[in-house]
């Protein structure tokens, strides 16, 4: 009689023993850093960010953007349930329409600030790099977790790697100027002067296109007017690091006169002129008649 006694108290210390199953929680996973040019797009499919799950399928896995980029953002270009039309530059953080589900938790899951593993998995995922005008930046990132609607993992930093692009034009100064009759004017930066992110300063040309008429531009490196070159092209660095430009007026009777220039990054252009009033000088000798 004592050996069933036995039997029952195994099976229940066996029952008592087993510990139930808990499910594994999702995790993230990155196997390359993304690379994109200045202002384009890079995909985040393709091993740049993915997810694993042993015990959920890919198309209840989601991912959900914490902290945005601070130089683009995300964007999911598949269409919404029921259009055609692409929802590219829409970022995921801004508002727009759950996916049509009649679950109401599948419609919190795939929010405005989440996406799928399977739209990731599709090539839809994409970081947009779009602030670059008036500036160079050289890289970004953003931080997402992934959840399997249970379960969330721990938040993970992707970072991207932004190549620079001369997608700008140079930024040029040109202003007008005084000058006495017969005298002459040095060209200072509140004068001339150009800038351009995308381009280093050697690059940048300054073009004498229209030279003025009544009076002429010369390089007085050396100070001397009476030996200074004309000069009908140089660069930004070569007028930062001691070209002296200077207007010398032609001492006629005229009270106006002008130039006009080009400053090139080797790809964009822009014009400029400037407008040159003469001061008179009463120099003349009269003469009786």
């Amino acid at each position: 009689m004592t050996a069933p006694a036995r039997s029952r108290s195994f099976r229940d210390r066996s029952r008592r023993s087993r510990r139930p199953c808990v499910p594994a929680r999702p995790r993230s996973s990155r196997s390359s850093l993304l690379s994109v040019d200045e202002g384009s797009f890079g995909c985040l499919c393709g091993g740049v960010l993915g997810a694993t799950d042993l015990d959920t399928p890919p198309d209840d896995i989601t991912f959900h953007l914490l902290t945005p980029p601070l130089h683009g953002f995300i964007e999911n270009t598949l269409p919404s349930v029921g259009s055609e039309k692409s929802r590219a530059g829409i970022p995921v953080g801004q508002s727009q329409p759950a996916r049509e589900s009649k679950n109401k938790q599948e419609k919190d899951l795939f929010g405005p600030k989440s996406f799928s593993l399977t739209d990731l998995s599709g090539g839809f995922i994409n970081y947009v790099q779009s602030v670059h005008c008036d500036a160079e930046p050289r890289a970004d990132h953003f931080t997402v977790s992934v959840s399997d609607g249970l379960h969330d993992s721990a938040p993970s930093p992707v970072y991207i790697i932004i190549k620079p692009t001369n997608d700008e034009p140079p930024n040029l100064t040109l202003n007008n100027f005084t000058v006495v009759e017969g005298g002459h004017q040095e060209l200072s930066p509140l004068q001339l002067d150009g800038s351009d992110l995308d381009a280093p300063l050697d690059t940048l040309t300054f073009t004498i296109l229209r030279p003025p008429q009544h009076g002429r531009l010369l390089n007085a490196i050396h100070k001397d007017l009476a030996t200074a070159l004309s000069i009908d092209e140089f660069t930004l660095q070569e007028l930062r690091q001691g070209l002296k430009l200077v207007y010398v007026h032609d001492d006629s009777e005229t009270l106006q006169d002008s130039f006009q220039l080009s400053l090139s990054d080797g790809k964009h252009t822009v014009l400029g002129s400037a407008f040159i009033a003469v001061l008179p000088v009463d120099d003349q000798i009269p003469t009786l008649l």
